[in-house]
């Protein structure tokens, strides 16, 4: 098994660019980022750059309603 870890990890660390945010993160995680970080208390108050930033095939896709996101519970 250590040969294995070391033979895939040999050609060092994969960078990956031009990634939203929702391809990692449920829209509860990003409106609260949005909220702690930027200070966005609406979806009015983040720009059209960001918001292309947050989701993949912004604006063709619409923006989730911003009062309607809320935590699951597990």
């Amino acid at each position: 098994m250590t040969e294995e870890l070391i033979n895939y990890f040999k050609a060092g660390p994969t960078f990956s660019y031009d990634n939203n945010f929702d391809k990692y993160l449920v829209d509860f995680d990003i409106k609260t980022f949005m909220e702690t970080w930027v200070g966005a208390n609406n979806w009015d108050d983040v720009s059209e750059e960001t918001k292309k930033a947050l989701y993949r095939d912004y604006p063709k896709r619409g923006l989730p309603q911003w009062s309607a996101i809320f935590r699951e519970n597990f």
